[in-house]
């Protein structure tokens, strides 16, 4: 993927392509968080791989307290400077699939993938 396609990628909206247009606002909502919790799960996970030990053990020490979730984002971004760069790659990633997911559906069957 060129580096033009990644960004175009990740300003991409793709709600209608995941069906979210057909869903009502609270379901949305929840739709959408329970993305946002395995995008930021993923780059979490990736995070942490790259950690030393003592750093992997502070963050989940501070991760045992549950911050929120505001709270948590500030403190990643302000103290693992390459989590950003991950949760993009994680973003964009989830896109990619998605779109090729539901796109391929649609190609397969040729019926709208969530029209």
């Amino acid at each position: 993927m060129t580096t033009q396609q990644y960004h175009n990628l990740l300003a991409q909206d793709i709600s209608s392509d995941i069906g979210l247009d057909v869903l009502t606002p609270p379901e949305q909502d929840t739709f959408i968080a329970q993305i946002g919790e395995t995008i930021l799960d993923s780059a979490l996970l990736r995070l942490v791989a790259g950690l030393n030990d003592e750093q992997g053990g502070a963050l989940a020490y501070y991760l045992e307290d549950e911050p929120p979730a505001e709270v948590l984002m500030k403190h990643l971004f302000d103290h693992y400077p390459q989590f950003e760069e991950l949760l993009t790659e994680e973003i964009v990633a989830f896109k990619e699939e998605s779109v090729a997911l539901f796109g391929g559906l649609e190609a397969d069957t040729g019926i709208p993938a969530m029209a």
